[in-house]
């Protein structure tokens, strides 16, 4: 399913605001989509964004991860338990032979498969202009627009290796792109062995993909799995791809493709750009795109998440995440109750829940998560025991308080400076704050509503066509 077919059956669901007015892709549109989301779950579509090609729609996910998925949660999380089972824990007893076959069987099913192209629309690099996307600003101090949620492959013709992640782009010009590539990512790792031969790398910038494959982008924990299978088997059937310049395959389901190369060394600093913790970050150097053709649907929608710590689409989509890698880090640890990465610091710090929790079981988790990067940013492991659930804590300030005075910061680790992904953050962190009993720490207003008077009139004009509903 496209994000086009996913607009249309919001739109018959009513799940779905179409706003006409017209809306600046910078600061406006970023402000409408949080304010809007504090007053309903509903997806947006901004039909008229100023001076850009196409529309934007973006919270089709937030508080809706049901109804995009088409399948329940509780479906996609033993459809993963299914397959990390047949990859993980073969059984080699001759009575479970026809089981076994009958898995990979299933497998076979959902192994992705290769269509043509037709359908999709392509400019060459002299009949499009990447300034027209409608990439956003979420405050005058980014310094570029930013596409918030694009999946990205990366194809090595030298060395026929391939990566597909998801990470912020930044539009630098009419023709160039930069990309975010956290140091300690796979991403980077593997442009640090492209650069042994210094040739050009291809890359593909898409955007506006299926749900599942959206969702898999970002699981870089699991590096046993190709993403398109992974995608497959969670939504049991198969992704379509179609294969473009050489030997690259990108989904068939996407709404616009940004084809182009990546050439080792050719990097420029990072802009500054907004996180979930509403701090900015950048000015380290970055790989660039040369972009060479775009692809893209005849009337395509163009789609991206927005940076906030709990109304954006990424929210909803790394709460889904969690749960499937809670299911992981069980058939490693299965005294693991739960994992939960708090949006309000950038997904930096994860609180661990524990059964039968002790300080020396707590280090253990904490040296386990780590091995696993589970994100490129984790530098926090907060272990609690099972029955304290943290989630969306602004502040966990008081709680570390009361761990470091009873002596429970377990691991410390200040990194060298070559290997810091951040200026303001260094260490690597273990707590056990097993001991605690927690009360939830209320939500800051962490955006302020007359922030942009000028949009006010035509926010409370969408407002009250909404309440017309």
């Amino acid at each position: 399913m496209s994000i086009g077919d996913l607009v249309e059956t919001l739109r018959n669901g009513k799940h779905l605001i179409e706003i006409e007015e017209s809306v600046l892709a910078d600061y406006e549109l970023p402000w409408f989509t949080v304010n809007l989301a504090r007053k309903t779950s509903k997806a947006l579509l901004f039909k008229d964004v100023v001076d850009k090609e196409y529309p934007v729609t973006t919270n089709i996910y937030l508080g809706k991860i049901d109804i995009s998925f088409h399948n329940s949660t509780s479906l996609i999380v033993e459809n993963f338990k299914r397959l990390i089972s047949i990859l993980l824990n073969v059984s080699l007893d001759p009575s479970s032979k026809i089981s076994v076959l009958a898995s990979f069987a299933w497998i076979s099913d959902v192994y992705p498969r290769v269509v043509g192209s037709q359908g999709f629309l392509r400019r060459s690099a002299l009949e499009f202009d990447l300034t027209g996307l409608p990439a956003v600003r979420h405050t005058a101090r980014e310094e570029h627009p930013v596409i918030k949620n694009p999946v990205i492959l990366l194809s090595d013709p030298k060395t026929g290796q391939t990566i597909l992640f998801s990470e912020p782009v930044q539009v630098i010009d009419e023709k160039t792109l930069l990309l975010h590539i956290p140091r300690s990512s796979k991403a980077f790792m593997f442009l640090e062995e492209s650069t042994k031969h210094s040739e050009a790398i291809n890359a593909a910038i898409i955007i506006g993909v299926s749900p599942y494959l959206q969702l898999v982008s970002k699981m870089d924990w699991l590096p046993w799995f190709n993403k398109y299978l992974l995608a497959g088997g969670l939504s049991g059937g198969p992704v379509n791809l179609m294969r473009v310049d050489g030997n690259l395959y990108v989904p068939f389901d996407a709404e616009t493709i940004i084809l182009g190369e990546l050439v080792p060394g050719d990097v420029r600093p990072e802009g500054k750009m907004l996180y979930e913790d509403m701090r900015y970050y950048g000015g380290f150097p970055m790989p660039l795109v040369r972009a060479k053709a775009l692809m893209h649907k005849p009337e395509p929608v163009f789609y991206t998440s927005i940076t906030h710590p709990y109304l954006s689409d990424e929210y909803a989509l790394n709460n889904l995440r969690e749960q499937l890698m809670t299911e992981y880090v069980r058939l490693l640890a299965p005294d693991v109750s739960y994992l939960s990465f708090l949006s309000f610091d950038a997904y930096r710090t994860v609180v661990v829940g524990l059964k039968n929790a002790n300080s020396r079981r707590a280090y253990e988790i904490g040296v386990l998560l780590f091995s696993l990067k589970l994100t490129p940013y984790l530098d926090t492991v907060v272990v609690v025991s099972a029955e304290n659930k943290v989630e969306k804590v602004e502040n966990l300030a008081s709680m570390l308080l009361t761990s470091l005075a009873s002596n429970r910061i377990l691991y410390f680790e200040n990194p060298q400076e070559e290997e810091l992904l951040r200026d303001t953050r260094r260490e690597k962190v273990i707590v056990d704050a097993t001991s605690l009993r927690l009360d939830y720490i209320s939500e800051r207003d962490v955006l302020t509503s007359d922030e942009f008077k000028d949009s006010r009139e035509k926010y409370e004009k969408i407002l009250q066509e909404l309440r017309g509903e």
